[in-house]
C-alpha cells in the first residue's frame, strides 16, 4: 500500500521528508505509473482530472489546504473519501490577513501615505470602531476566529451562513433576506464561504448594488462564489472603494488579466493562509492510519454537500 503525492505548486520533497519520518513503512511516490493500482491514498493540490487512472484501490483523496473544490470536481468515483486539512495555525493567518486591510481602511492608512507623499499634515476624521460594521459571510472556523479578532478590537460584527444553528455573542443571519441585511450594513464584507451550488456566484452585480456606496471587500474564500466582471464595475461606480482579492479562477493569474490594473483593487497570490508543512503531514498520516484500520477519519467532507 502506497501514498500518491501531486502538487505543482508545492514542495515535494518537504512533504515527502515528513511523511517518511512519521510512516517510514509506507511507500510514498509522485509517480502516478509505480504501481497505480498500490495507492490506497492521494494527497493532491489542483490534481488534473486524468490523473487518478489506474488507481483502482484509491479510497482516500486528501486535500494539502482548507479548501476541497479543486478535489471534488474531479470525477471520482463515489466510494472514494475526501479530507482536507484543519490547522489552528490558519485561522490566526487568515484573521491576522483580514484585520490588516480592515484597520489599513478604517484608519486610512493610505491616506495617510498619499498625503505624506504631498507633505500634508491634516487629521482624517475617524469614527469609532464599534461603529464600523464589518460582515462576514461564512462562520465556520475561520470566520468565527476572524469575527473574535475584531470584536477584540471593538468593531461591530454581523455574521452570515446558509443554515441557522447556535448563534455566537453576534448577530448572525440566514437565507436570501438575511444576505441582503449583512450586504445592506456592512462597511466591509469578509466573504470565506465554501463552493457550493448554493454559494456559487453568490457575488454578483445584485449583491453589490445592495451593498453601502464606499464600503470595502475582503474575498479569501472560493473564486466560485464572484463575479470579476460584476467587482470590476462596482469598482468603477464607486459603490466600493476598495476590494482585497486573494484568491482567482485560474491561478496564478494570467500575466494579461485587466485585474491587475483595475482602480482599487490589491491582489495578493493566494497568501491569506496556509497549513504548515509539518502540520499538515501529521494529519495525513494520521489519517492514513485511521484509512488503514478502519477508524473514523479526522476533517472528511460530506461529498453531498462539499464540505
Amino acid at each position: 500500500m502506497a501514498i500518491f503525492l501531486y502538487s505543482k505548486d508545492h514542495d515535494l520533497d518537504a512533504w515527502v521528508a515528513e511523511l517518511r519520518r512519521e510512516l517510514p513503512d509506507v511507500r510514498i511516490s509522485s509517480d502516478p505509473s509505480d504501481h497505480p493500482d498500490g495507492y490506497r491514498m492521494a494527497l493532491v493540490w489542483n490534481a488534473p482530472a486524468t490523473l487518478f487512472s489506474g488507481m483502482d484501490n484509491l479510497a482516500l483523496v486528501h486535500s494539502t489546504g482548507a479548501g476541497v473544490d479543486h478535489i471534488t470536481r474531479l470525477p471520482l468515483d463515489e466510494r472514494i473519501r475526501i479530507c482536507r486539512i484543519v490547522d489552528p495555525s490558519m485561522a490566526t493567518q487568515m484573521t491576522q490577513y483580514c484585520l490588516l486591510h480592515v484597520l489599513r481602511r478604517h484608519r486610512h492608512l493610505e491616506a495617510y501615505a498619499d498625503q505624506q507623499e504631498d507633505r500634508v499634515w491634516k487629521r482624517i476624521p475617524t469614527c469609532n470602531a464599534e461603529d464600523y460594521h464589518v460582515g462576514i459571510l461564512g462562520l465556520g472556523a475561520l470566520g468565527t476566529h476572524i469575527a473574535q479578532g475584531l470584536r477584540h478590537l471593538g468593531y461591530t460584527v454581523m455574521g452570515w451562513k446558509r443554515s441557522s444553528s447556535a448563534a455566537p455573542e453576534f448577530p448572525v443571519f440566514t437565507g436570501r433576506e438575511g444576505l441582503e441585511t449583512v450586504l445592506r450594513n456592512a462597511d466591509h464584507l469578509i466573504a470565506l464561504l465554501p463552493n457550493t451550488p448554493a454559494t456559487a456566484g453568490l457575488l454578483d452585480r445584485a449583491a453589490f448594488s445592495m451593498m453601502k456606496p464606499g464600503s470595502c471587500l475582503i474575498h479569501v474564500g472560493r473564486p466560485q462564489q464572484l463575479d470579476y466582471d460584476a467587482l470590476s464595475a462596482a469598482l468603477d461606480a464607486g459603490v466600493l472603494a476598495e476590494a482585497v482579492i486573494d484568491v482567482f479562477d485560474s491561478e496564478p493569474l494570467d500575466s494579461d488579466s485587466p485585474l491587475w490594473t483595475q482602480p482599487g483593487l490589491k491582489i495578493t497570490p493566494h497568501v491569506a493562509a496556509f497549513p504548515r508543512v509539518d502540520r499538515t503531514m501529521r494529519i495525513v498520516s494520521e489519517n492514513y492510519r485511521r484509512l488503514i484500520s478502519g477508524a473514523p477519519l479526522l476533517h472528511e467532507i460530506d461529498r453531498t454537500e462539499g464540505y
